[in-house]
């Protein structure tokens, strides 16, 4: 069978039957494109000539220009599209008990209070867009969302008498999620002054920018990118640091690994369980900074100085 004839019936599968999110698919169809590149470049145009070493070749060259956490992802990718080839038209998987890229183990990256205050005291909520600007910070951080998630809210999601969100995570997993009655305040003040005026399209989403149209990942990527700039923040900082700031708040506070997991939509407690490894990076700065580290040459004069 032909490369191309594979890739259409797999995309349409993992589309029709599957029905896996736009984004999944695309990010599908674009390992394997650069999987499909590589096996042109190998004269390869049949699907049965491909080998499990000609696999391992493509993961070689791969991990030449991408890290190991993109390989690893594109392996899935390529797992995926031979395991369906498998399946269903019942031709040899040569990605059976391939070996796995170890990825490599990074902490994520959180906001201190310190940031957290000079980005939340930065807006001017009597400004119609820094108002939106707010809410959507305050409802990353003290919803712990995904931006997906934040910009797919719709005004039925939002128990407004009971400050909860119902919240539609990966695979349409629902979870409830309790707001923070000071960023319950901030969204029903821009539910009710801003909101109105810039809903001419009649859009049922819950946020929508001045426009009228539905929030998107580019439009608080953006935003953050402008504040890190205006403020000097650390450029590291993205919409899904947010989502980590919450749940290392959250433990570090007292709240038990399974109650986070929940709120997080984490299918696995294995993903949630990275957050006490930043807990435990958080103590070590914190104990280094109540006993810092002291030069020997000092301490053994100040003993010597003792004796005399």
């Amino acid at each position: 069978m032909l490369l191309q004839d594979a890739y259409e019936l797999y995309i349409t599968d993992i589309t029709v039957n599957k029905g896996m999110s736009n984004r999944s698919i695309e990010s599908y169809a674009s390992d394997l494109k650069r999987y499909f590149a590589f096996l042109n470049r190998q004269s390869i145009t049949q699907v049965e000539e491909i080998t499990r070493d000609v696999i391992y070749d493509y993961i070689a060259e791969a991990l030449d220009s991408l890290s190991k956490s993109s390989v690893a992802r594109e392996l899935t990718s390529i797992r995926g599209f031979h395991y369906y080839l498998s399946e269903n038209l019942r031709m040899d998987n040569p990605a059976v008990n391939l070996a796995s890229v170890r990825r490599s183990k990074s902490l994520p990256r959180f906001l201190s209070e310190a940031e957290l205050k000079t980005l939340f005291d930065s807006f001017d909520d009597d400004k119609e867009p820094e108002l939106l600007y707010h809410v959507i910070c305050e409802m990353m951080y003290s919803c712990g969302l995904r931006v997906s998630e934040l910009c797919n809210l719709t005004m039925n999601q939002y128990n407004r008498s009971n400050n909860f969100i119902r919240v539609l995570g990966k695979g349409n997993k629902e979870r409830m999620v309790p707001i923070a009655e000071s960023s319950a305040e901030l969204l029903n003040k821009y539910l009710d002054t801003v909101r109105p005026f810039w809903n001419q399209k009649g859009m049922n989403y819950l946020l929508i920018n001045p426009r009228g149209n539905q929030l998107s990942r580019k439009y608080v990527s953006d935003l953050l990118k402008r504040k890190e700039v205006e403020l000097g923040l650390d450029l590291s900082i993205t919409a899904h640091s947010f989502r980590h700031t919450f749940a290392t708040d959250l433990l570090a506070n007292g709240a038990d690994l399974r109650s986070v997991q929940e709120l997080l939509g984490h299918s696995s407690i294995s993903t949630t369980q990275i957050y006490t490894h930043v807990q435990t990076k958080q103590l070590h700065a914190a104990y280094d900074s109540f006993f810092p580290k002291r030069d020997i040459k000092e301490k053994e004069k100040e003993d010597n100085d003792e004796k005399d």
